[in-house]
């Protein structure tokens, strides 16, 4: 009997520890920090100094024009006044001042038209740019992810604030351009993690060089429909997919340009556009659903 009581008592204590406990463990999974962006690295090219009389075809060469360019009258830039399918997804198109410096809007515009060929061949996904804007952001602000900025002010945060009434007039996705250098500038894109598409989807693209930044819109549009980063450990070709590849004094092909030669690690999602299994998976099915069956708007969500 004693031995019994014993029991109960040792029992006791322990459910007493353990109460005390929880509020403790609360406080520290809610406090506890967590990314909610997923980030696109700026490549690192370095260029190899070549004598003058060497030309690309007597090097090594990769060829990344994309096989499902089939752009309207030869040029990206007129897609613009043109749907490539009876519907899509309605996009505004914005730049900072440095990025209309920098690149201007036909580049931007042709980089975002480029980026959604293989998302209308494959998918269906025409992406269209329904309304051009120009802003100002402020230049004291030295961060460009949220995530990394330990709450200062952040360049995505500021266009979000500016630019998110767009969801509620039938915007699906926001595309963003900065030209802006700041402490996270070998930060190229952001994309929200948990993205409801005419909800939350704005990406933020810094652009690098021709031959990446239509596969760099290409990928963080993508995670607006679901697709899910592949870290440098997966061995798969996949325009999500991290894992690098050596240009090894290798020129760069693409829509007839020519770019480098280059000494470089690349990621495979800068050199291919097309989708791994899993990912053509999560695409087939996001017109409705997005990534674990979270519901897609393609229209504005009521406040």
């Amino acid at each position: 009997m004693e031995m019994k009581k014993n029991k109960y008592i040792v029992l006791a204590i322990v459910l007493s520890f353990l109460i005390l406990a929880l509020p403790n463990i609360s406080k520290s999974v809610v406090s506890s920090p967590s990314h909610r962006y997923h980030v696109s690295y700026a490549p690192i090219l370095t260029v190899v100094s070549m004598p003058e009389n060497v030309t690309p075809q007597f090097l090594g060469c990769r060829h990344t024009t994309n096989p499902d360019k089939n752009w309207v009258n030869g040029d990206p830039l007129e897609e613009l006044t043109v749907n490539e399918l009876s519907w899509g997804y309605n996009v505004v198109l914005a730049l900072d001042e440095d990025a209309v410096a920098k690149w201007g809007i036909d580049y931007s515009v042709r980089a975002v038209e480029r980026a959604d060929e293989s998302l209308v061949a494959q998918y269906y996904k025409d992406l269209r740019i329904r309304e051009i804007v120009t802003y100002t952001s402020d230049n004291s602000i030295e961060w460009m992810n949220p995530d990394y900025a330990g709450g200062q002010p952040s360049l995505y945060d500021e266009a979000y604030n500016l630019f998110k009434n767009k969801f509620n007039e039938g915007t699906s996705i926001i595309i963003v351009v900065t030209g802006q250098e700041t402490q996270d500038s070998y930060i190229a894109g952001l994309a929200p993690d948990f993205s409801i598409v005419g909800s939350n989807t704005m990406i933020m693209v810094r652009f690098q060089v021709y031959f990446v930044d239509d596969n760099l819109v290409q990928h963080e549009v993508s995670h607006c429909f679901g697709c899910l980063d592949h870290d440098e450990t997966v061995d798969v070709w996949c325009v999500m997919a991290y894992k690098e590849e050596l240009l090894y004094i290798d020129w760069v092909e693409e829509d007839g340009n020519w770019f480098g030669p280059y000494n470089s690690y690349v990621s495979r999602s800068y050199l291919f556009y097309h989708y791994c299994e899993s990912c053509d998976v999560i695409l087939k099915g996001s017109s409705g659903h997005g990534f674990g069956g979270n519901p897609m708007r393609l229209w504005p969500v009521p406040l």
